[in-house]
């Protein structure tokens, strides 16, 4: 009897579990875009207002729904200036790496060779 290459007792295979051509096989049988407009429809997709006002009633259960509102705007705004900022530390720190590399590639070899 031959095994598939995807699933395992009526489940899909993990990553660790179907190595590089079990992977490919599953990405080709994957409805990318289904997923993508699920994932985006999902009231905890980082850009619903529902997920920040839930987050805004969490830190203050007594907020009225204006009250909620603005403050959830408020919360996504400074989540989205957060990353931003560490965006841009990530992408100096990978240029700083960058130029080190380049700089110990340049510098001749001690022993002369």
């Amino acid at each position: 009897m031959a095994r598939s290459t995807t699933h395992v007792e009526g489940r899909p295979l993990t990553r660790a579990e179907c190595g590089e051509a079990g992977i490919t096989a599953r990405l080709l049988t994957e409805d990318w875009d289904a997923m993508t407009t699920a994932a985006n429809a999902s009231p905890n997709h980082i850009s619903s207002l529902d997920r920040w006002v839930k987050k805004a009633r969490e830190l203050n259960p007594r907020l009225d729904d204006g009250q909620a509102v603005r403050m959830a705007e408020r919360l996504k705004k400074d989540h989205y200036q957060r990353m931003g900022r560490l965006s841009a530390a990530a992408r100096r720190i990978a240029r700083e790496a960058q130029a080190e590399l380049e700089r110990v590639a340049a510098r001749p070899a001690a022993d002369g060779t």
